[in-house]
């Protein structure tokens, strides 16, 4: 008789962000939010704040009506479900990162779909340095379960997460820019926002070996079709100017995401 071997199970972060998140709330001494905390997280706002945000979005408080757990990060694991994983490394390049929520459904996604912590790498931009604060203090605890993950990279200065994105490429890497929440806010409230990222898309896909592999991922508010769909075409448009084609794909459609609120792309230079 021939006997399988059972997989070991992996540390899902789904399973650690909510103890995570309580405990960086009580070592700073910060009680969560009494009302819907604002959704404009600009790069002054106090760590207190994003902490708050955060913990009302993405954490979880059974006495809130409104709560919904893990609803942030099930609509970004669900739409990275439509980004077949190929190659032998996986990178995230998650822009508007906020506390880092895209990059712990990457992380889930890429160690079940097989690939181990040292083929795995994770970057995330934000303009509020104190969002990049919240996010590295998160990662701290969340590295005590996955002890063979070196940790990411954050940064709120667009160049030095080229510069390090630059000084970390490897041949046969496939790269997964998303955004979560982050598109609508940056076309309604800042001019050169999707400029910028387009310019940064640009340079991502200037590293890559003709070979691997790039793909775009938004989820955005369900709430907010018309806003979101402009953003989205107004980032595509801005590529093309920069140099990039995208290929538009379809999003697997679920309970929680379309393709009205969730936009998946392949990208390469034209």
């Amino acid at each position: 008789m021939v006997r399988l071997m059972q997989r070991r199970p992996i540390a899902l972060i789904r399973d650690r962000y909510f103890g995570v998140l309580d405990t960086v709330m009580r070592e700073h001494g910060i009680g969560p939010a009494t009302e819907r905390p604002d959704v404009n997280i600009l790069p002054g706002t106090r760590f207190a704040d994003v902490v708050r945000y955060t913990d009302w979005y993405c954490g979880y408080n059974s006495d809130r009506p409104h709560n919904r757990p893990h609803y942030r990060y099930k609509r970004y694991r669900k739409a990275l479900d439509s980004n077949r994983p190929t190659g032998r490394r996986q990178v995230n390049v998650d822009i508007g990162c906020g506390a880092g929520t895209f990059g712990w459904a990457f992380m889930d996604w890429a160690r079940e779909s097989d690939f181990s912590c040292d083929n795995i790498d994770i970057y995330g931009f934000d303009h509020s340095p104190a969002m990049i604060d919240l996010a590295e203090q998160i990662w701290v605890g969340l590295l005590d379960y996955i002890p063979d993950y070196r940790g990411p990279y954050y940064y709120d200065d667009p160049d030095a997460l080229l510069a390090a994105l630059s000084e970390h490429h490897r041949p046969d890497t496939n790269y997964t820019i998303t955004f979560g929440y982050t598109l609508i806010q940056a076309h309604t409230r800042t001019a050169d926002a999707i400029p910028n990222f387009a310019r940064t898309i640009k340079s991502i896909l200037d590293l890559k070996d003709p070979a691997s592999r790039c793909t775009l991922v938004a989820v955005d508010s369900l709430m907010n079709p018309a806003p979101f769909a402009s953003a989205w075409d107004a980032l595509l448009n801005n590529l093309r100017s920069a140099g990039v084609r995208p290929q538009l794909r379809q999003i697997l459609a679920t309970r929680i995401n379309s393709s009205t609120d969730a936009k998946i792309a392949g990208l390469a230079l034209a």
